[in-house]
């Protein structure tokens, strides 16, 4: 599956609407009647967003790469945030990759990849649509340019990227990580595409100049 193929499908509703798992959310009353918005997924009301008995393991990325339609690469530093849905950076894939410190613990109950905004950066009013997908292929940052990334395959999973009132994103890869642990030697991390179709879009930290990074958020039951 090539990316670009990816890019003009991504945000159609009705890829939204048939994705497997909870539907993602941006903010309260967004979601479908018997339901609420926890942890940035639609799940039905009074449950929890984990287990109360979960323990939480949080990772930082052991490589993290940046390529937009615009020109970005990563031959240089990266820069200190990015916008997804800015028409000024243009479509936009953020390349991760994490330690597999999930092999040899019990099945994974959710997984969340974090972003968070970088204060000072521009705001826009619109919700931008975010597909985070498993990368095939092995990669290297330094390699990668918008028209030489690896293809992108399910599992896949939909988030909702707004930053006004700015806030964490919360993109749930349960399906993603669970698929690492049922089938080790397929982590080769993940990416999180978006269109650039907007005003300003929704800015997030690298981490490399301030600000918080990018991590995963893994949450294991008892």
């Amino acid at each position: 599956m090539r990316i670009e193929a990816t890019l003009i499908t991504l945000l159609t509703v009705a890829q939204l609407e048939c994705a497997s798992g909870p539907v993602p959310c941006t903010s309260p009353g967004t979601c479908p009647t018997g339901t609420e918005c926890l942890a940035n997924r639609c799940l039905p009301v009074g449950s929890d967003p984990v287990p109360e008995d979960s323990r939480r393991l949080v990772l930082r990325p052991t490589s993290l790469a940046l390529v937009s339609s615009h020109g970005h690469t990563n031959a240089g530093a990266l820069p200190p945030a990015f916008a997804f849905g800015s028409r000024r950076e243009g479509a936009v894939a953020l390349y991760l990759r994490f330690e597999p410190r999930w092999q040899g613990q019990p099945a994974v109950h959710s997984a969340f990849l974090l972003l968070d905004p970088l204060p000072g950066t521009q705001v826009g009013t619109e919700a931008v649509a975010v597909r985070a997908w498993r990368v095939e292929r092995p990669w290297q940052p330094a390699e990668l340019s918008w028209l030489r990334q690896p293809p992108v395959v399910p599992p896949s999973t939909d988030a909702w990227a707004r930053s006004s009132p700015p806030a964490t994103l919360r993109v749930d890869v349960t399906p993603i990580v669970r698929y690492w642990q049922d089938h080790p030697r397929a982590n080769r991390g993940l990416a999180l595409l978006a269109s650039g179709d907007g005003a300003h879009g929704a800015s997030y930290a690298t981490g490399t100049n301030g600000g918080i990074g990018p991590r995963l958020e893994l949450y294991f039951s008892e």
